[in-house]
């Protein structure tokens, strides 16, 4: 059995991931959530305890973990934010890995790992192929607004503090426009289902080749 290619799907937020990863779900390719493997490292034990000797021993108050609390110890200044990333993403990328090991087991040729923090990230070096989904500000924004009910200039500044739109694009071996309307962004999801089938009918006949 060999490993399935990965495919990461990648962006600034608001760009619309989402409903690009719910697309490419319906069509039966596997999509992993890095934001979903987050959730879960945290309830790992060694995880558990690497958070509560830096963090505190009181951020499981009743078993779970207190969300609201670590975040704010851990984005207080840039040390802490360097802190809970060097303890968990060892433990995000095992998750990942675990389960693209899985997707190889039930026979998937590649699996598609949805995040926003992939590009010069912990996981970009397992990743086979970069996907990246581009939109507008004001479409990020309105979509920010709509489903974290933050204020515009929240949004705005969370926006300021990711890469730009030419990091992305930079890193990108296909950019997935999502500026339009529904049946646009269902048009660039076919070329990109397409391209996907593309890379992996390349890596195969590679293989074969050797």
């Amino acid at each position: 059995m060999s490993r399935p290619l990965v495919f990461a799907l990648t962006g600034r937020s608001g760009s619309g991931k989402s409903a690009v990863s719910a697309a490419f779900a319906a069509r039966g390719i596997p999509v992993l959530d890095c934001d979903e493997a987050a959730r879960r490292a945290v309830d790992l034990p060694d995880c558990r305890d690497a958070l509560c000797r830096r963090f505190g021993s009181d951020l499981y108050p009743g078993g779970a973990l207190d969300r609201p609390l670590l975040a704010a110890r851990a984005f207080a200044d840039k040390e802490s934010t360097a802190a809970l990333t060097a303890i968990t993403h060892p433990f995000i990328i095992r998750l990942l890995l675990e389960q693209i090991e899985r997707a190889g087991e039930r026979g998937s040729r590649y699996v598609v790992v949805d995040g926003s923090t992939i590009i010069d990230g912990p996981f970009a070096p397992y990743c086979d192929k970069i996907m990246v989904v581009e939109s507008s500000d004001p479409l990020r924004i309105s979509r920010i607004l709509k489903r974290d009910g933050i204020t515009e200039q929240a949004a705005q500044a969370r926006l300021a503090a990711q890469p730009s739109d030419e990091v992305f694009r930079a890193a990108a071996d296909w950019v997935i426009q999502n500026k339009g309307t529904l049946a646009q962004l269902e048009d660039e999801i076919q070329q990109a289902l397409q391209t996907l089938e593309r890379w992996a009918d390349e890596a195969g006949s590679k293989k074969t080749e050797h």
